[in-house]
């Protein structure tokens, strides 16, 4: 008879981070720019203190394409 009550082994054994900055989350993301977000993000993983150059470089691509 199948055990109803499986134990499922610690999360750390079944998925080991491979994220410098820490825990992670999911998010859907269009698949047409999947390449370059996930580019960014490892970037910014390796180098946290620039992520307010990117997300005021960000911002200013986005306010000239509104003009």
């Amino acid at each position: 008879m199948a055990n109803k009550n499986p134990k499922r082994p610690p999360n750390a054994v079944l998925f080991k981070n491979q994220w410098q900055t820490g825990k992670t989350i999911q998010k859907r993301i269009p698949v047409a720019i999947e390449q370059e977000v996930i580019a960014i993000a490892q970037c910014l993983d390796q180098n946290p203190s620039i992520a307010s150059q990117v997300l005021a470089f960000a911002k200013a691509l986005a306010e000239q394409t509104e003009n």
